[in-house]
Protein backbone atom coordinates (compact mmCIF):
# COMPACT_ATOMS: atom_id res chain seq x y z
CA UNK A 1 0.00 0.00 0.00
CA UNK A 2 2.87 2.45 -0.68
CA UNK A 3 0.01 4.59 -2.39
CA UNK A 4 -1.14 5.53 1.14
CA UNK A 5 2.37 6.07 2.26
CA UNK A 6 2.00 10.06 4.08
CA UNK A 7 5.12 11.97 2.38
CA UNK A 8 3.99 15.92 2.54
CA UNK A 9 7.27 16.46 0.59
CA UNK A 10 6.27 14.44 -2.45
CA UNK A 11 2.78 14.56 -2.52
CA UNK A 12 -0.01 17.63 -1.89
CA UNK A 13 -2.43 17.53 0.96
CA UNK A 14 -5.50 15.90 -0.06
CA UNK A 15 -7.86 18.36 -0.56
CA UNK A 16 -10.22 18.05 2.04
CA UNK A 17 -8.13 18.22 4.75
CA UNK A 18 -7.20 21.86 4.76
CA UNK A 19 -10.87 22.54 6.29
CA UNK A 20 -10.86 19.66 8.79
CA UNK A 21 -11.23 20.50 12.13
CA UNK A 22 -8.53 17.99 13.32
CA UNK A 23 -6.22 19.39 10.78
CA UNK A 24 -4.04 21.74 13.36
CA UNK A 25 -3.29 18.09 15.20
CA UNK A 26 -3.59 15.57 12.73
CA UNK A 27 -1.42 17.81 10.04
CA UNK A 28 -3.33 16.07 7.34
CA UNK A 29 -2.81 13.84 4.29
CA UNK A 30 -0.29 14.08 1.40
CA UNK A 31 -0.16 10.34 -0.29
CA UNK A 32 0.18 9.43 -3.53
CA UNK A 33 -3.45 7.83 -4.44
CA UNK A 34 -6.43 10.40 -5.07
CA UNK A 35 -8.43 10.76 -1.77
CA UNK A 36 -10.28 13.70 -0.53
CA UNK A 37 -9.75 13.19 3.06
CA UNK A 38 -9.03 10.44 5.79
CA UNK A 39 -12.72 9.51 5.31
CA UNK A 40 -12.53 8.08 1.83
CA UNK A 41 -10.35 4.70 3.89
CA UNK A 42 -13.61 4.22 5.66
CA UNK A 43 -15.13 1.08 5.96
CA UNK A 44 -18.88 2.01 5.69
CA UNK A 45 -19.06 -0.31 8.71
CA UNK A 46 -18.96 1.52 11.78
CA UNK A 47 -20.71 -1.21 13.65
CA UNK A 48 -17.70 -3.56 13.04
CA UNK A 49 -14.93 -0.96 12.71
CA UNK A 50 -12.16 -1.39 15.01
CA UNK A 51 -10.26 2.03 13.40
CA UNK A 52 -10.47 5.55 15.20
CA UNK A 53 -13.16 7.00 12.96
CA UNK A 54 -15.75 9.93 13.32
CA UNK A 55 -18.16 7.90 11.46
CA UNK A 56 -18.40 5.26 14.77
CA UNK A 57 -19.15 8.55 17.44
CA UNK A 58 -19.81 6.10 20.57
CA UNK A 59 -16.47 3.96 19.82
CA UNK A 60 -14.55 7.44 18.36
CA UNK A 61 -15.37 8.72 21.74
CA UNK A 62 -13.97 6.54 23.93
CA UNK A 63 -11.22 6.05 21.76
CA UNK A 64 -10.44 9.47 22.21
CA UNK A 65 -11.06 9.71 25.42
CA UNK A 66 -9.12 6.69 26.20
CA UNK A 67 -5.83 8.64 24.84
CA UNK A 68 -6.66 11.44 26.15
CA UNK A 69 -7.05 13.47 22.69
CA UNK A 70 -4.98 13.16 19.87
CA UNK A 71 -2.39 15.81 21.15
CA UNK A 72 0.90 14.69 21.97
CA UNK A 73 1.22 17.33 24.78
CA UNK A 74 -0.08 14.78 27.26
CA UNK A 75 2.76 12.22 26.54
CA UNK A 76 5.07 12.26 29.63
CA UNK A 77 9.19 12.61 29.11
CA UNK A 78 11.07 9.34 29.68
CA UNK A 79 13.58 10.56 32.32
CA UNK A 80 16.72 8.78 31.21
CA UNK A 81 20.39 8.16 31.84
CA UNK A 82 21.47 10.59 29.15
CA UNK A 83 24.78 11.50 29.44
CA UNK A 84 26.75 14.09 26.42
CA UNK A 85 29.10 12.79 23.88
CA UNK A 86 32.33 14.70 24.56
CA UNK A 87 32.25 14.47 20.36
CA UNK A 88 30.38 15.83 17.52
CA UNK A 89 31.02 13.74 15.34
CA UNK A 90 31.54 9.63 16.41
CA UNK A 91 33.08 6.93 13.77
CA UNK A 92 30.72 4.09 12.32
CA UNK A 93 32.42 0.79 12.54
CA UNK A 94 30.80 -1.16 9.32
CA UNK A 95 33.13 -4.47 9.61
CA UNK A 96 36.51 -5.04 9.85
CA UNK A 97 37.47 -5.92 6.40
CA UNK A 98 40.31 -4.37 4.86
CA UNK A 99 40.62 -2.23 8.21
CA UNK A 100 44.91 -2.45 9.08
CA UNK A 101 44.48 -1.30 12.45
CA UNK A 102 42.14 -0.82 15.49
CA UNK A 103 40.13 2.71 15.49
CA UNK A 104 41.33 4.54 18.60
CA UNK A 105 38.67 6.35 20.51
CA UNK A 106 36.09 6.31 23.16
CA UNK A 107 32.55 6.46 21.51
CA UNK A 108 31.70 4.64 18.11
CA UNK A 109 28.80 4.15 15.98
CA UNK A 110 27.31 0.47 14.93
CA UNK A 111 24.94 -0.60 12.56
CA UNK A 112 21.44 -1.57 13.65
CA UNK A 113 21.99 -4.74 11.68
CA UNK A 114 25.04 -5.46 13.36
CA UNK A 115 23.82 -5.31 16.73
CA UNK A 116 19.99 -6.53 16.37
CA UNK A 117 18.86 -10.21 14.81
CA UNK A 118 16.13 -9.16 12.70
CA UNK A 119 15.01 -12.93 11.25
CA UNK A 120 15.87 -13.68 15.01
CA UNK A 121 14.08 -10.84 16.52
CA UNK A 122 16.76 -10.48 19.16
CA UNK A 123 20.14 -8.71 19.90
CA UNK A 124 22.97 -10.45 18.44
CA UNK A 125 24.63 -9.68 21.93
CA UNK A 126 22.73 -9.43 25.25
CA UNK A 127 25.42 -8.02 27.26
CA UNK A 128 28.04 -4.85 26.62
CA UNK A 129 30.88 -7.60 27.38
CA UNK A 130 29.73 -9.69 24.92
CA UNK A 131 29.40 -6.79 22.58
CA UNK A 132 32.79 -5.17 23.21
CA UNK A 133 34.67 -8.82 23.10
CA UNK A 134 32.88 -9.63 19.30
CA UNK A 135 34.59 -5.72 18.43
CA UNK A 136 37.79 -5.32 20.45
CA UNK A 137 39.79 -6.23 17.26
CA UNK A 138 38.07 -3.28 15.53
CA UNK A 139 38.62 -0.56 18.10
CA UNK A 140 41.75 0.49 20.50
CA UNK A 141 40.14 2.00 24.18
Amino acid sequence: MRTLTDDPYAYSLALGCGNCAAFEWCGGLSVRDSIWDCLDHCCGKPGDCTNVCVKNPVQYVDQKREILGFDLANIPRLVGNYRPLGHDIVPLIYHRTGRERPVPGTAFALRLHDVVDFARGELRYPTRDQLSKSIRRLISF
